[in-house]
């Protein structure tokens, strides 16, 4: 248990708490006890007050978890009163949140994410319904004294940022392996963004990230920075490469971009390693382009739908260059949901992929890669 860990519970301080002291904001800090019923009722104060915890084993009993945490941050000076800062928990199969006594001693809890526990390192962060203002915690391995501090502060970032750009401001990034941190991602990211000279000014362009089992978020300070970010598509990352698309939400402008390798070789900065990862990462340019989520099996079921799949994706492939021919395969046939379109040249055809690349349909980022124009024109798909 909490001994493996190296972490000691703490008795109680006191027995009668004494009556809650005004926060900011109308939220209630109690030196000890719960939280009122009341204030839970609220879902943006409840947002503040509890925090989502991943990676919890299923079979793991909810109080085994409090008592864990609280000595944990006894353990590491995060609590901010007397007695235990966590209240109670909550465990399903996907999804677990650990309420706390106070909203305060909840943002201190995101430093812990990381710890061991029962085989797995949890992910603590943000319940995806939280409102607040952006946070910059750090982890349990920096709080520990196991890796040194992220290069950058991020506590002192006196940056605003306005809610209403939000969305132009957040990239959504797939691949990310699920026992991946987040803080170690956004570290990560953030160098190799100041590395190609993709920031727009000193300091860490990424503020805040958001992750689960199906999908990441970035956060940036900048739509400026977020539309660069675009440029690290297919950058190498713990045996896998990540993607990187604006969130279904984006209505903005189609921002051309590249992939990381075409980058760093635009900047003379491409390796025998990257030229690798680089093909490992999808096929050579050609003159073909497939893509993918643009359509469905129901839209092709009858002459007529495909008909009209036909017609609309050619006018779509024409806006980015001179298209040769459009192949939609029927339903059942070989390469079905999937779209190719050859272009006249590989300079059209790599227009059409950034683009698409950076565009969805019907919620979902559409897939766009090179494909074999020998497989093409032998129709093997």
């Amino acid at each position: 248990g909490l001994m493996a860990q190296g972490l000691t519970s703490l008795p109680d301080a006191i027995v009668n708490p004494p009556p809650p002291v005004p926060m900011p904001g109308g939220i209630p800090f109690s030196l000890g006890g719960a939280p009122t019923q009341a204030n839970l009722s609220n879902p943006l104060i409840r947002a503040q007050m509890e925090i989502f915890v991943g990676n919890v084993p299923p079979t793991c009993a909810p109080q085994v978890l409090v008592d864990f945490l609280n000595a944990a941050m006894h353990q590491v000076k995060l609590v901010k009163g007397y007695g235990d800062p966590i209240h109670s928990a909550r465990i399903s199969q996907k999804f677990s949140f650990a309420t706390f006594r106070s909203a305060e001693e909840a943002t201190a809890a995101l430093n812990m994410t990381g710890i061991p526990f029962m085989g797995v390192n949890l992910k603590i962060q943000r319940p995806s319904n939280y409102r607040g203002p952006p946070d910059y915690p750090s982890s349990w391995q920096v709080l520990t004294g196991q890796i040194p501090a992220p290069v950058g502060d991020y506590t002192n970032c006196n940056i605003i940022l306005d809610p209403a750009t939000k969305i132009p401001r957040e990239i959504f990034v797939g691949n990310v392996p699920l026992d991946a941190d987040g803080n170690a991602l956004v570290q990560f990211l953030n160098n190799a963004m100041e590395q190609v000279g993709l920031n727009r000014a000193p300091g860490p362009p990424i503020v805040n990230i958001r992750m689960n089992n199906r999908f990441s978020f970035l956060e940036f300070r900048s739509i400026e920075e977020a539309s660069n970010a675009l440029f690290m598509n297919n950058i190498p990352y713990a045996n896998t490469n990540l993607t990187f698309n604006r969130p279904s939400k984006y209505a903005g402008p189609v921002t051309p971009s590249r992939t990381w390798f075409e980058l760093l070789a635009e900047k003379n900065l491409l390796t025998q390693a990257n030229m690798v990862q680089m093909n490992r990462a999808g096929p050579l340019p050609s003159t073909v382009v497939r893509l993918g989520n643009v359509v469905s099996a129901e839209e092709l079921s009858t002459e007529e739908g495909h008909c009209e799949v036909v017609q609309d994706m050619s006018e779509e492939c024409a806006k980015y260059g001179a298209v040769v021919s459009i192949h939609v395969p029927k339903a059942g046939e070989k390469g079905c949901n999937y779209i190719y379109a050859q272009y006249a040249s590989v300079e059209d055809s790599t227009k059409a992929k950034l683009a698409f690349s950076s565009r969805t349909f019907d919620g979902n980022p559409i897939e766009a890669i090179f494909f074999s124009e020998e497989n093409y024109l032998k129709k093997e798909f």
